[in-house]
């Protein structure tokens, strides 16, 4: 991810968990403060889509906690093969997210487990 100012002042060039949607072409991220302390920016949790290349981005929290000093490891992110996407993440203090409407709007599937290393999404 590029170092840009993603919003607020907030400058990222560091993060673990994203995921390439093949059809939209949309890549999602998951930005942390830095690799020494790898927690959201103003533990506001949130998740970030390109849809140009990473050329820019745009943050989505609908949905997200606003006091999250949890990380997302690099492969607890997955996406579905759904139109729109459905977008899944997992956090180290076991919350697990889902979006179905291509990371715009967040609820928490999940709380309580252990640390979710990696989440993966599958087509019944």
């Amino acid at each position: 991810m590029p170092i840009e100012e993603l919003s607020n002042g907030h400058r990222c060039c560091f993060g673990f968990a994203s995921a390439l949607d093949p059809a939209s072409q949309s890549l999602f991220i998951v930005p942390l403060t830095s690799d020494g302390f790898r927690y959201p920016h103003d533990a506001k949790l949130a998740v970030y889509r390109s849809r140009d290349g990473g050329a820019s981005w745009q943050g989505f929290r609908k949905g997200l906690p606003d006091d999250c000093y949890a990380n997302v490891l690099r492969g607890a992110m997955a996406l579905d093969g759904l139109d729109p996407c459905g977008v899944y993440f997992g956090t180290t203090s076991g919350s697990i997210y889902a979006s179905a409407d291509c990371g715009e709007s967040w609820a928490r599937l999940a709380s309580d487990l252990p640390k979710i290393l990696c989440v993966e999404s599958f087509e019944a």
